[in-house]
């Protein structure tokens, strides 16, 4: 996973060493954003108690307690790289909104998130492997042991 790194003149948060022609500050390293984006899977999805969460009905939690969480692991990190993370996630797993955070999708926990109903795509393409087909075809894509 690529680092993180803050532009010295403007503050932006980006993937890129150089920013606005100057060297960015890097704020997190690639090994430890991919680490940090693992625990948040796993507690924002499947297990907040990982990082002592308590999730509403809706999925959120509270930035400040995961900032906390995360520093019981021993990531000490603050709610704007945070924010960061989730705003350069490149697969969108993750919102962030008034001083609160939750995963978009895959959970295998109960949550009441209310998904877009896309009326004007027709074609859907699914990456799965060839022995998954037939089933794919009779009984359409299924959410397994995910919520959604």
């Amino acid at each position: 996973m690529k680092s993180i790194y803050q532009c010295a003149k403007c503050g932006a948060y980006t993937e890129e060493a150089e920013h606005c022609g100057t060297a960015a500050k890097l704020v997190l390293d690639g090994g430890t954003r991919l680490r940090i984006s693992k625990l948040l899977a796993l507690s924002l999805r499947h297990n907040p108690s990982v990082l002592g969460l308590d999730l509403d009905k809706d999925g959120w939690a509270d930035v400040e307690a995961v900032v906390r969480g995360l520093e019981k692991y021993g990531y000490k990190i603050s709610a704007e790289i945070l924010a960061a993370l989730i705003t350069l996630d490149d697969k969108g797993r993750y919102e962030m909104k008034n001083g609160r955070v939750r995963a978009r999708y895959g959970h295998t926990i109960h949550v009441e998130i209310e998904y877009p109903v896309d009326e004007v795509v027709r074609v859907l393409y699914h990456g799965t492997s060839l022995d998954n087909l037939p089933s794919i075809m009779s009984l359409g894509v299924l959410p397994m042991k995910r919520m959604y």
